[in-house]
């Protein structure tokens, strides 16, 4: 059992508090762990000294994960998302003399349950508020876990084993299916540190981030706002940090932040985050010691004709000299079926003449036919093939990308790979106010990237030509 001081064990009394709830309660143990007192916490004075026992910050760990009744296909053979999840449980006192619980998976979202019901053998914490219940993923599989219930022992305290009931929903393609389940494990002490990580760069930039480009703070289990920020702008001088979730109260916490950059990052950095930051438990964040990799964009210059050596970042681009560019020579996205994600770019930075009021790009667009009817006079469907975003510091409140897409009009002009092209058509990006700094950057790229879920549309393969980008 869990008790302040040290702990005891008590074989007799926890068989037959087990099997009491066993038979008074859905939920079931087989077996009871005996780990250490949890940390130490704040407890309202008005909680009676026995529940304040219950009080801390645990570790949180399945054991079994079984499927019980389902619909919808069979059960798949990967592992449960839950299975290996070291997850924080919360439970905390409120000045009304009340014990609330929230759960955190780690790398996870913070699920506070709306029901906690404090019974003199046991704890137990629901939710079924679809949007809140605590949730497990990985590899189109989710556990959700309605209801927790926690054996007590004499004082109080924690006896060290859960068990759980909720559902599981699996998506494989167009297929889903759903089953009940239930789970047990063990809780003990927080002993467990914090971690932190830089959210990869977006899947269609190449591997490196843009220099204007929002940063994502992933952290591994709720750690104080003001004391993960602080350690932050440190770290990152040049971006200013917020909460994406809050707990709320005197001492929120979160389990991310996003960074805004003040000014263009200018180059890779080397970062190293101290290890300053404690959970509530004590446990110091893990240091952090990374790369931050930035694109490097070159100079300014009023227009990018890339008909000669071009100081821009590209990425499953090429820099070309080919009859169908509009003059000399320009980047080329190659061939791609536009079902899939093609991460394909070209950027770089436009000087600023304090009076800039837009950004252009010429593109072409060319295409095969459609697989099922090739040599047909009728062009094929094409989902929007190129954006143009404009890079600028946070202080600029507007928007900043347009794509090509209703006015895009193919004409069949051969019989190659990519027999349908576009005429060289105009993209811009109208932009409002004064543009602050002396440059801003430019990004065109295949929005198939960024889309939640590619549309279902036909392979039909999509190359784009970049003739020339500049300001105005």
């Amino acid at each position: 059992m869990l008790r302040r001081g040290g702990f005891m064990l008590r074989r007799c009394f926890v068989s037959l508090l087990l099997s009491c709830v066993a038979c008074s309660d859905t939920d079931s143990f087989s077996s009871v762990a005996f780990p250490p007192t949890p940390g130490p916490t704040s407890p309202s004075r008005e909680l009676s000294a026995r529940d304040i026992q219950l009080l801390g910050s645990y570790e949180l760990a399945f054991d079994e994960v079984a499927a019980l009744s389902g619909s919808g296909g069979t059960l798949p053979d990967s592992p449960r998302p839950t299975l290996g999840n070291r997850a924080r449980l919360d439970i905390r006192g409120t000045a009304e003399a009340r014990v609330t619980a929230s759960l955190t998976p780690r790398w996870g979202t913070r699920f506070v349950f709306s029901m906690v019901r404090v019974d003199y053998d046991r704890l137990v914490i629901e939710e079924h508020n679809a949007n809140s219940i605590p949730t497990y993923r990985a590899d189109g599989e989710t556990n959700k876990w309605e209801k927790l219930t926690f054996p007590r022992a004499t004082d109080g305290s924690l006896l060290g084993a859960f068990a759980a009931v909720g559902f599981m929903e699996v998506t494989r393609g167009p297929d889903r299916a759903s089953f009940s389940i239930e789970g047990k494990g063990a809780v003990q002490n927080d002993e467990l540190a914090p971690e932190l990580r830089i959210a990869p760069p977006a899947i269609g930039h190449g591997g490196k981030y843009l220099p204007w480009e929002r940063m994502t703070i992933e952290i591994a289990e709720p750690v104080s706002v003001d004391a993960i920020s602080s350690a932050l702008r440190k770290a990152f001088p040049n971006f200013e940090f917020s909460a994406t979730t809050s707990s709320g109260g005197p001492r929120p916490e979160t389990t991310g932040l996003n960074g805004v950059v003040r000014s263009f990052t200018p180059s890779t950095q080397k970062v190293t985050l101290e290890p300053t930051v404690k959970d509530p438990s004590g446990n110091l964040v893990a240091p952090l010691v990374t790369d931050y990799v930035i694109h490097d964009l070159g100079d300014a210059r009023p227009k990018h004709d890339f008909d000669g050596p071009d100081p821009v970042a590209l990425w499953s681009a090429t820099h070309v000299t080919d009859t169908r560019c509009e003059k000399g020579g320009c980047i080329m996205f190659p061939a791609e079926p536009q079902s899939t994600c093609a991460a394909n770019g070209v950027a770089g930075y436009l000087t600023n003449n304090g009076a800039l009021k837009r950004v252009k790009a010429r593109v072409r667009v060319l295409t095969s036919d459609a697989p099922d009817a090739p040599g047909s006079p009728n062009p094929p469907y094409v989902l929007e093939p190129v954006y143009l975003r404009v890079g600028l510091p946070a202080s600029y409140d507007g928007a900043t990308t347009h794509g090509l897409g209703g006015e895009l009009k193919l004409l069949r002009t051969g019989s190659e790979e990519l027999p349908w092209e576009s005429a060289w058509t105009t993209i811009e990006v109208d932009l409002s106010g004064t543009i602050p700094g002396d440059k801003v950057g430019f990004h065109l790229f295949r929005p198939a990237c960024e889309y939640g879920t590619i549309p279902s549309v036909k392979d039909v393969k999509v190359s784009v030509l970049i003739d020339e980008v500049w300001a105005e």
